[in-house]
C-alpha cells in the first residue's frame, strides 16, 4: 500500500499533524544515532524544531532580515523565454524553453544529497510554491525528520520569482535549512511540467545513486515507514512507476478551462494512462530517460500526464496502480494503514472534487 495522505482544511498545521502521528504510532521521528546524517545544519533543524509553531514564525520573521552571506538565491539572471505564453496553448517543443541547471550552491547539493546518493533508498522531492514557506515548515517538524536518515533524502522544488522580497526570504530560508532546489524556471502553474522536468535533471545531476524517487507535494503526508515497507516489497520491480493511476481520461477541448488541451498539442482522444500528480514513486533506472525524452515532445502544462503518461509511454515504462485507503482529512487515521486524502484535489471536469475512494 503507498502511504500518503493530503492535509487540507487545516489539517496543515504542527497540531494536527502531531495528531495524526500519534494515531499512526510514528512519534519516534527522528532515526537513532547509528543512522543519522552528520550534517552542518542539523542543530539548527533541532533547535527550531523544539520550539512552539508561534515562536518558529517570529524565527521566520526574523530570519527575513538576515543577510544571506553569500548563500541568495536571488542573483540570477531571469530568463524571459522561460514562462510558458499565457495568452494561448501554442505548440512548442518542451526543449524550446526548458533552461537546464539549477541556482543551488554546493551545500544545498550536499545537505540533500550527499555522495550522489550512494547510501540513499529513498529519495523524496516535493514540489512546493515560492510563497509556502508554512507548509515546508510543516513538514520538517513532521514525517519530513526521515530526512535526517542516511538511507532517506529530502528536498523542495521550487522555481524562480520575479519578486526580490519573496527571493530574500528563500535566500534566508534556505540559509537555515540548505533543503531548497531552484530550478531556472518561473514558478507558475502553466510551468509545472517544467519544475518536474527540472526535478529530474537534478535527481540525474546530483542524486543518480538514489534507488527509488517519491516526486510529491507539499500538502501531503507521507507514512515514511510504510512507504519503506512497500519498497522492500517491491524491489523486483524495474523501469516502474507506481501512484494512483488514471485511465482513459480525456483532453479537454474547451478552450475556457483550465486544463484545456489543443488537438495541435496533443491530438489523439484519449491521454495514455497515467498516476496522479500529488504523489507518485519511480524507480530510478527510468530517471535519466524520462529526463531526456521529456525535452524532445510537444509542451503540455500538465504535468502528470505528459510525464507519467505521454512520455512514459513513448518509453514502455510500467505504470502501476497503487491501493491505497482514502480517509477524510477532517478525521485523524484509526490505524497504520496508509491513507491518501485528497479533500484539495485538483478537480477537472468531470472529475469529482470530493475524497475519492480507491481501495
Amino acid at each position: 500500500m503507498m502511504t500518503i495522505t493530503r492535509k487540507a482544511n487545516g489539517c496543515g498545521s504542527t497540531s494536527n499533524i502531531t495528531s495524526v502521528l500519534k494515531k499512526l504510532g510514528e512519534n519516534n521521528l527522528i532515526a537513532n544515532d547509528s543512522s543519522l546524517k552528520s550534517e552542518a545544519n542539523s542543530d539548527n533543524i533541532q533547535r527550531i524544531e523544539k520550539l512552539p509553531l508561534s515562536e518558529i514564525q517570529e524565527v521566520g520573521v526574523k530570519l527575513e532580515k538576515l543577510p544571506p552571506n553569500n548563500h541568495s538565491l536571488s542573483n540570477k539572471t531571469i530568463v524571459a523565454n522561460n514562462n510558458v505564453d499565457s495568452s494561448t496553448e501554442r505548440v512548442i517543443k518542451t526543449k524550446d524553453i526548458y533552461e537546464n541547471g539549477h541556482m543551488n550552491d554546493q551545500t544545498s547539493i550536499n545537505n540533500i544529497c550527499p555522495q550522489k546518493g550512494a547510501d540513499v533508498n529513498l529519495l523524496i522531492l516535493i514540489t512546493s510554491a515560492p510563497t509556502h514557506r508554512e507548509q515546508r515548515l510543516s513538514i520538517r517538524q513532521s514525517w519530513g525528520h526521515y530526512g535526517i536518515r542516511r538511507d532517506i533524502s529530502i528536498g523542495f522544488m521550487l522555481g524562480r520569482t520575479q519578486d526580490q522580497r519573496i527571493e530574500d526570504q528563500l535566500s534566508a530560508e534556505n540559509y537555515m535549512y540548505s533543503d531548497l532546489i531552484r530550478g531556472n524556471f518561473i514558478d507558475s502553474y502553466k510551468n509545472l511540467t517544467l519544475k518536474t522536468i527540472s526535478l529530474l535533471e537534478w535527481t540525474t545531476t546530483n542524486c543518480p545513486n538514489a534507488t527509488y524517487l517519491l516526486k510529491t507535494d507539499d500538502d501531503m503526508f507521507i507514512n515514511v515507514p510504510k512507504l519503506l515497507q512497500f519498497i522492500e516489497t517491491h524491489l523486483s520491480y524495474k523501469r516502474s512507476i507506481f501512484g494512483r493511476l488514471a485511465k482513459k481520461w480525456k483532453p479537454i477541448r474547451n478552450k475556457k478551462s483550465k486544463y484545456y488541451v489543443s488537438p495541435e498539442q496533443y491530438f489523439p482522444p484519449v491521454f495514455p494512462p497515467f498516476t496522479t500528480g500529488p504523489a507518485y514513486l519511480m524507480t530510478s533506472d527510468i530517471i535519466l530517460d524520462l529526463y531526456n525524452k521529456s525535452l524532445s515532445q510537444t509542451y503540455l502544462k500538465l504535468e502528470d500526464v505528459y510525464t507519467t503518461g505521454i512520455v512514459a509511454q513513448l518509453l514502455n515504462i510500467h505504470r502501476n496502480y497503487v491501493v491505497v485507503q482514502t480517509l477524510c482529512a477532517q478525521t485523524q487515521p484509526t490505524s497504520n494503514e496508509s491513507c491518501l486524502c485528497d479533500t484539495a484535489l485538483r478537480s477537472r471536469p468531470g472529475r469529482t472534487a470530493d475524497v475519492l475512494p480507491v481501495c
